[in-house]
């Protein structure tokens, strides 16, 4: 406010209000001065006039006199009231909490108010007579006076909003500028107000964030929602799911009320309920029975709460219909029981495991195959049940379930009563299950085939004159042995076997091979096997032995070799060295008996 009453403070800022208001006193004072002038030459002349004019001339003194006092009353109301709009507008803009400011035509601040002294961050005498750039230099500053100069050069005004760093904290406010005129209608500076909008921002994002809100449980919510007066439960609004769910459009719908949705006897429990706690709707998940616009009825569990920030007291209800949870569930049971008559009453044998193997259930066709009950089967490991032969089988099927999802192959188990039973299986592991993991196995029993197939290819490895093996166990034996495995050979050949069967016959040759074979196959030890490579040559493989082991082997058929029975032979041996194929040993025996042949040939 003005230091003194006389003075009219913010007017004063106004560029060109100064001179307006002198111009405006003077016109005062001659409204003043031009009367009084009459009146004295009036008074002057007034017995001159008098004797001409009469009564004309005490009207026109009157007159006048009534002009002068009625001007002085005016201009002094007049003054009285500028002086308290100067006052009014002084008390606005100093002592009002928005920031006020003025400038002239240069930009500079010829008046500002507290509020803006301390948007600025200056004292008020620091701010009046310079620019944005002087007090704040920076680019905030450049834009502030750029919206200056729009405001001043195209004379319209201009807003904008701002962001500036109070002792509160960051608030944001809008400033608008309106440019100011002078007497001949040019723009003489501007005049700028500021309004802090920060709450109403926040507002805006708070009334944002609460449609977004309800938008996602309520319009987008894919289940049925339905928003009613907590008064008189009359529905307010219902979403797209709970038209679609209870089959009643959105008009119909608000013309309905809450009970309407429930079936007859839920309705009489609700209303009872409602009686009994103060028209209080149940809180939490409850389960009831509702029925759709086709009177068909169908459970559902709802959760019922209070909706906050309703305009109307109201309360929000959230539906699951449970009836497809329901038939769902009722498949799951028919699936599950047609799954088990399925188990039970198929010819294969089922299992399931843990993944560490233990069983969780067998069905009644592998109970009764391995002769046993199921429940005395149950809990125990699988491998309890898998023939000693069938351990590297075992420990294939094993690695197999931890790391493959399914496959098959053949396990050999051993019954209750000691019989050794085959199975092919095929196997499911299912290592997501809840709630745990396990393996589902499948299995036809294959002991018949094993063993038929075992005989065709016992069979095809043996000689059918002596019984022997034939080349194909070598090739067998080939494949199957590991490389750091010692094995040794003899190679056997019958001396002078042409001109026996040339002067004995066939027969008697046939007779010798047969014989030789059972001699070789009573000398040989338990692990080792006799081989026919061909007419009158046999070899002995010994899978596992040793340097001394075959050398005495080849040194007890030299001995019956010399007593002639069934017939002279030659003998040669070789101890496998490095990791050297079977082949390459088999030549090295022979060579040494080629090697033998030919000196005792020579040495006769």
């Amino acid at each position: 406010m003005a230091k003194h009453r006389g003075q009219f403070g913010v007017l004063e800022a106004i560029p060109g209000g100064h001179a307006s208001l002198r111009w405006f006193g003077w016109f005062g004072i001659g409204l003043l001065v031009i009367p009084a002038g009459v009146l004295a030459v009036l008074a002057t002349t007034g017995s001159e006039i008098m004797q001409v004019a009469g009564n004309v001339a005490l009207f026109l003194r009157i007159a006048g006199l009534c002009a002068l006092t009625g001007s002085g009353m005016l201009l002094a109301c007049t003054l009285g009231s500028l002086r308290r709009l100067a006052e009014l507008a002084q008390m606005l803009c100093e002592q009002g909490e928005a920031p006020v400011f003025i400038k002239d035509a240069a930009q500079r601040y010829r008046f500002v108010n507290e509020a803006a002294a301390g948007l600025i961050g200056r004292r008020l005498a620091d701010v009046l007579g310079r620019r944005d750039s002087e007090l704040q230099p920076g680019s905030d500053a450049l834009a502030w006076e750029e919206n200056d100069r729009v405001c001043l050069d195209r004379d319209l005004p201009t807003m904008f909003r701002e962001v500036q760093a109070t002792p509160s904290g960051e608030r944001s406010f809008l400033v608008s500028k309106r440019p100011l005129h002078d007497a001949r209608g040019r723009v003489s500076g501007l005049v700028g107000a500021a309004r802090d909008i920060t709450d109403e921002l926040e507002l805006q994002k708070l009334t944002r964030r609460r449609a977004d809100e309800t938008r996602v449980w309520f319009d987008l919510n894919p289940l049925p929602v339905v928003v009613f007066a907590s008064s008189d439960l009359r529905i307010l609004s219902a979403n797209a799911a709970a038209e679609q769910c209870y089959g009643y459009p959105r008009q119909r719908f608000q013309q309905l009320h809450v009970s309407d949705l429930f079936s007859p006897a839920e309705a009489g429990r609700l209303r009872t309920y409602l009686r009994d706690a103060g028209r209080a709707v149940p809180p939490g998940s409850v389960a009831w029975q509702h029925r759709r616009a086709s009177g068909e009825s169908f459970d559902v569990l709802t959760d019922i709460g209070n909706l906050p920030h309703a305009e109307v007291p109201a309360r929000m209800m959230l539906v699951r219909d449970l009836s497809t949870e329901h038939a769902s569930r009722q498949a799951l049971r028919e699936c599950a029981s047609r799954y088990d008559d399925l188990v039970e009453s198929g010819l294969a044998l089922v299992w399931m495991h843990d993944l560490d193997g233990r069983l969780l259930r067998v069905n009644a066709a592998m109970a009764q195959a391995l002769g046993y009950n199921r429940e005395d089967m149950i809990g125990r490991p699988l491998a309890d049940f898998v023939a000693d032969e069938g351990d590297a089988n075992w420990n294939d099927y094993r690695d197999r379930t931890r790391s493959l999802r399914r496959d098959g192959g053949v396990l050999h188990f051993v019954a209750r009563n000691g019989e050794r039973r085959v199975w092919q299986y095929q196997f499911v592991c299912y290592p997501d299950a809840e709630p745990a993991p396990y393996v589902l196995g499948s299995a036809q029993d294959a002991t018949l085939r094993h063993r038929y197939e075992l005989r065709l290819r016992d069979q095809n490895q043996r000689d059918t004159l002596t019984g022997c093996r034939t080349r194909r166990f070598l090739e067998l034996f080939a494949m199957q042995a590991t490389h750091d495995q010692v094995w040794g050979c003899v190679v056997v050949d019958i001396d002078y076997f042409r001109q026996l069967n040339a002067s004995e016959g066939r027969e008697r040759g046939d007779e010798v091979l047969r014989d030789l074979a059972r001699l070789l196959g009573h000398t040989a030890g338990s692990g080792d096997v006799v081989v026919r490579l061909g007419g009158d040559e046999f070899a002995i493989v010994m899978p596992h032995t040793t340097e001394h082991g075959v050398r005495e082997l080849a040194d007890r058929l030299a001995v019956a070799s010399r007593d002639g029975m069934p017939a002279v032979f030659s003998i040669g041996w070789a101890l496998r060295e490095a990791d050297e194929p079977l082949e390459s040993t088999l030549r090295r025996a022979d060579k040494m008996l080629l090697q033998t042949r030919s000196r005792e040939c020579g040495s006769v």
